[in-house]
């Protein structure tokens, strides 16, 4: 993503407002200046544009242990690790006949705030995820 920003910068093809990144634009923005993403609109992450207060512990606890900063990646791997073990610890596998249908059934029915956000599923068993559209200003994605 950085090296197709750069390309398509000089021939103006990166124009504020007009100019949609994926979420690679996240991580990609902190190779990038604040003026090769300037304007530019990302679906975001909603924590990242907007962290509750255990988002911000949650990512300073990360930067403290590992030495760097977290990537939305990193928080929502850390929450699928959260929802597989409350669904654990909601099925006893040494007494359940179907522990494993017991252990599905807890993971479709999580409902949790984790760092991301809500954590829980739709009927298809999709994540439910909320995403803001925001605008690179200054460099950071910001809510619209």
């Amino acid at each position: 993503m950085v090296a197709q920003f750069r390309a398509l910068q000089p021939f103006g093809l990166i124009r504020p407002g007009q100019t949609v990144g994926s979420l690679d634009l996240l991580d990609a923005s902190k190779l990038l200046s604040a003026n090769e993403v300037e304007g530019v609109l990302v679906a975001a992450p909603g924590y990242l544009v907007a962290p509750s207060t255990e988002a911000v512990a949650w990512t300073t606890r990360f930067e403290k242990r590992f030495g760097w900063i977290p990537t939305y990646t990193a928080a929502y791997a850390y929450d699928m690790g959260t929802t597989l073990l409350l669904a654990a610890a909601e099925v006893n596998a040494s007494s359940a006949s179907n522990w494993q249908a017991e252990f599905l059934s807890a993971l479709r029915r999580s409902s949790f705030e984790g760092i991301t956000g809500r954590i829980a599923f739709n009927e298809d068993q999709s994540l439910k995820t909320a995403l803001v559209l925001s605008t690179f200003r200054d460099g950071v994605a910001r809510p619209m």
